[in-house]
């Protein structure tokens, strides 16, 4: 076997599909997962949730999941059994997913439901986590906006050996595009030099995706779209002190920003 196939081997593929953009108010009503086989193939699997404060019709226009399609469907709390062994909860290895910190925190939330706040944990560990989302921004190397850097739009960038009758927000859909977006992000990173093709690869790709993602320019504000190198030291020392995308600790905290706008200034006091 190869190092890439036992990479690929120790990942589970994650995706959920919820009724609310709000974690801690959302229920999960699909959820599904892909895991390597070998032989280029992924296995995917999923299931569908009851929500008990239902489904409202906004998030049934994004992800196509209804009130009728769910009405005789488990809920959460009913099969966390399954959902473990769908998941591959309690077995080693990484979780992976699109924009990770929202699947984290709907899982947080579910477990947290059902007191179960050693899973509550393990959704939020991110040394078991990967975020496809930021490995394409690490290994693509382009400054796409956020849309461009959606999971259907690298599907048809990378020209990725998806089904064509494939849709988009529905979780076992999505889950295969997911998986197979890894693989070819981790073929992208042994070729370009950011990871080598050693024993591990999967300790390599989770550390090149959780690695800080340089911001050149400021992103929301009235310095949006300002280059970070022309803004002046006056208006950093009061972001410091006030914006809660910079402050370590908060739910908003912006990592990547913080480590750039430190770089900006570590910068400019060398050059004192």
């Amino acid at each position: 076997m190869s190092n890439i196939d036992k990479f690929l081997e120790s990942c589970t593929v994650i995706d959920t599909e919820t009724t609310n953009l709000n974690p801690e108010q959302a229920e999960i009503v699909e959820i599904a997962s892909a895991i390597w086989t070998g032989k280029s193939f992924w296995h995917v699997n999923g299931r569908l949730l009851n929500a008990r404060n239902g489904i409202p019709p906004e998030a049934s226009a994004k992800n196509n999941i209804g009130p009728r399609l769910i009405k005789d469907q488990p809920y959460f709390d009913q099969v966390t059994k399954d959902i473990k062994d769908l998941l591959r909860w309690d077995q080693p290895g990484y979780f992976v997913a699109h924009n990770c910190s929202y699947d984290q925190a709907v899982l947080e939330s579910a477990w947290k439901r059902v007191e179960s706040a050693s899973d509550a944990r393990l959704a939020r560990d991110q040394s078991r986590w990967i975020c496809t989302w930021r490995l394409s921004r690490h290994v693509l190397g382009h400054q796409f906006g956020d849309i461009e850097y959606g999971l259907n739009y690298l599907r048809f960038l990378l020209d990725l050996d998806v089904p064509d009758d494939h849709g988009v927000h529905r979780a076992a859909d999505d889950t295969l595009t997911c998986a197979m977006l890894l693989h070819a992000l981790a073929d992208f990173a042994i070729e370009n030099g950011q990871i080598t093709d050693e024993p591990d690869i999967a300790e390599q790709v989770h550390g090149l995706c959780w690695s800080p993602i340089t911001i050149t320019k400021w992103p929301f504000g009235k310095h949006k779209g300002d280059a970070l190198d022309d803004i002046s030291n006056d208006y950093y020392a009061w972001a410091l002190k006030t914006l809660p995308q910079l402050r370590d600790g908060d739910t908003s905290f912006d990592s990547d920003l913080s480590e750039s706008v430190r770089l900006v200034l570590e910068r400019r006091l060398s050059d004192l």
